[in-house]
């Protein structure tokens, strides 16, 4: 019968013999944080894009403006340009 085989107590991970690799120090990663920029940048241009370009986006697609009043973009109030000019109009006197 075989004799039986004790086992020795576990190495520490500080100790580093000939015949194993020296431990990696752990790199910080900034692949994620850029991703996340990244992702924060296009997601804020597309929405200044949607919103600065709604005369543009409506011409082509008229379903949109119903998209624009339900997000709560009404007519009137993103018009500047338009409200300066009922004043002026209705004003007279």
């Amino acid at each position: 019968m075989p004799r039986p085989v004790e086992p020795s107590d576990p190495p520490t991970l500080n100790v580093v013999s000939g015949n194993l690799p020296v431990p990696a120090k752990m790199r910080r990663r900034r692949l994620p944080v850029l991703t996340w920029i990244g992702l924060s940048v296009v997601v804020l241009v597309a929405a200044a894009v949607v919103v600065q370009g709604r005369d543009a986006i409506v011409a082509q697609w008229p379903y949109a403006e119903r998209l624009y009043r339900a997000a709560g973009f009404s007519d009137q109030a993103s018009r500047v340009e338009d409200q300066g000019s009922d004043t002026a109009t209705s004003g007279g006197g």
